[in-house]
């Protein structure tokens, strides 16, 4: 079994990711992976673990421990949206 990954969001990510939400317009997908950090988030002390996160928004824990992976690695930006996928421009 890995280590768990602890993320601690800064303000202006916090924000960020709230106002996301708030807003509805992004796709489902970006607002699931914002809700994943929101609960993630060590700051608030209330650290949730990766089945916690992931039955709370009914997801499988391995998405949540991705997501935590992502944004260790890439940051913010990289954790809510995908990488761009190769192969030929959709018609």
């Amino acid at each position: 079994m890995g280590k768990s990954q602890h993320i601690e969001l800064s303000a202006e990510q916090r924000h960020e990711l709230e106002q996301l939400i708030r807003a509805g317009s992004a796709p489902a997908r970006v607002q699931t992976r914002a809700r994943i950090l929101l609960l993630s988030d060590d700051a608030p002390g209330d650290w949730q673990s990766a089945p916690a996160v992931a039955k709370a928004l009914l997801v499988h824990p391995n998405t949540v421990r991705s997501i935590r992976r992502r944004f260790v690695a890439e940051g913010l930006a990289g954790a809510l949206y995908d990488r761009p996928r190769p192969g030929a421009t959709p018609k």
